[in-house]
């Protein structure tokens, strides 16, 4: 679904990032928007998306669901990796 769009139905402000270079640019430019703003961030569904004050039963319980057949576990694993 393209949110920023949806938001622009609604007369708030849409804003993509699509690549790491333009978080800077999109987030300035919204901080500096006058009305509300629904910046949609297109992410590598393979990064993972533990934050790092998890704890660590849910730490487990994300690499048990890997284990148990997630079809994209290689890739996720590849990215832990860099």
């Amino acid at each position: 679904m393209d949110y920023a769009r949806y938001a622009e139905l609604f007369g708030l402000m849409g804003m993509w990032i699509d690549r790491p270079e333009d978080v800077e640019t999109v987030c300035a430019a919204a901080l500096g928007a006058k009305r509300p703003v629904v910046i949609d961030v297109r992410a590598d569904p393979n990064v993972v998306a533990l934050p790092p004050h998890a704890t660590l039963e849910q730490t487990t319980k994300f690499f048990a669901s890997l284990v148990k057949g997630d079809v994209d576990r290689l890739a996720v694993l590849k990215q832990l990796a860099l």
